[in-house]
């Protein structure tokens, strides 16, 4: 399920289907924000790169 879809439910179905708060997702965003901002490679550009929030969904599933 993509993270458009399960934006809109409530806190504790969004928790039911991926077992972690919305809270907790908002920080594993802050994280990933956090570690691409050290990790810039100005060498090669990135042609496809999916989206924070798809790819920490990807991860909890």
């Amino acid at each position: 399920m993509r993270y458009e879809n399960l934006q809109y439910y409530d806190d504790k179905f969004f928790k039911c289907l991926t077992g972690v708060n919305k809270d907790l997702f908002a920080q594993m965003i802050n994280v990933l924000k956090h570690s691409e901002s050290l990790n810039k490679e100005t060498s090669r550009p990135i042609i496809h790169k999916p989206n924070r929030h798809h790819q920490t969904m990807s991860s909890l599933m």
